[in-house]
């Protein structure tokens, strides 16, 4: 008993080193793509991180379209540009454009 409990310890002390000798050799710029590669295979899609059953582009490309996306008839995708608050320079371009409004409004 203390012989099969020996040499099922040995073996797998051995199986763990020898992966940690296989990532060891690894760079980290690979280690990160490998690790990328399973979350995508987690996520259901290829390694580069597109759907190749999706039906759609908008469904194929998910994990590159982060921002909000409108449908077209063709399936391509219409990229929405997102404005926030701590834009300054969205706030000033809005400001622009309702003076701009204004004055149109006062000639007309």
């Amino acid at each position: 008993m203390k012989c099969k409990l020996f040499f099922s310890f040995l073996f797998i002390s051995i199986s763990i080193s020898a992966q940690n000798n296989i990532e060891i050799n690894l760079s980290k710029k690979q280690l990160r793509e490998i690790k990328k590669i399973e979350k995508f295979k987690l996520m259901g899609l290829n390694n580069y991180g597109i759907d190749v059953n999706a039906n759609d582009w908008e469904s194929a490309l998910r994990y590159y379209l982060i921002g909000k996306t409108v449908s077209n008839n063709n399936g391509i995708p219409i990229l929405v540009p997102i404005s926030t608050f701590g834009n300054k320079y969205l706030i000033e371009e809005k400001i622009l454009a309702d003076l701009l409004l204004e004055t149109i409004k006062i000639q007309i």
